[in-house]
């Protein structure tokens, strides 16, 4: 059974890999909650796979992501419900935060 842990914590990677409680452990630091949300296409963009379209730091979702953090389950150029689509499991969470259970 693979588990993944999306986090709102980019320490998180750090923190939470070594412990082995998940197969992948990814921090991204998308926040929206000082400023306007960007568009529907924006968003969207950022959680497709990556191609030319993504040519700003920050277009995609894993451009904050620690190298390696996904091995054996994709690279960082990976789409956000291509890579959930290979769990079994994904929580939502934080270090910091409650976890949420999806699956």
């Amino acid at each position: 059974m693979s588990h993944l842990i999306l986090s709102t914590n980019h320490l998180d990677e750090d923190v939470l890999a070594p412990s082995r409680l998940a197969n992948v452990v990814v921090g991204f630091n998308l926040r929206f909650v000082w400023r306007k949300l960007p568009p529907e296409e924006q968003l969207l963009l950022g959680l497709e796979r990556r191609s030319a379209k993504h040519g700003n730091p920050g277009d995609h979702w894993l451009d904050e992501a620690c190298r390696g953090s996904l091995e054996g389950f994709g690279t960082r150029d990976i789409g956000f419900f291509e890579l959930c689509a290979k769990f079994d499991s994904i929580e939502i969470g934080s270090t910091l935060d409650q976890t949420i259970s999806l699956c």
